[in-house]
């Protein structure tokens, strides 16, 4: 998560994935640092990750027919309306991802 990452985003992750959290690469660092870990390094990867994820939400709509076929038509509405916020968060940088590398 990012500055740009409000409480009405945490609420939307909670619902669309329960994702109970979104931290910071700053907060994964200082976890990996309390649990012991030394030489921790992050790699960006924000950029790389947009495009997996449009290509992503792509394939969930693609499927919508099986899908509303064995869960009915609202849950996977919900879930790409979900997953479309989800690919903007990333598109906007309000979220990213980020590789870790440390040595315990």
């Amino acid at each position: 998560a990012g500055p740009a990452f409000g409480p009405e985003d945490r609420g939307a992750m909670w619902s669309g994935i329960a994702a109970r959290g979104v931290p910071s690469v700053w907060d994964y660092m200082t976890v990996l640092e309390a649990a012991g870990f030394t030489g921790i390094a992050a790699t960006d990867l924000s950029a790389a990750w947009v495009p997996i994820l449009r290509d992503r939400l792509g394939m969930y709509e693609t499927l919508r027919a099986d899908a509303i076929r064995r869960t009915g038509e609202d849950p996977h509405r919900d879930y790409c309306r979900f997953y479309a916020r989800f690919v903007e968060l990333a598109e906007t940088g309000a979220i990213g991802g980020a590789r870790f590398i440390a040595v315990k």
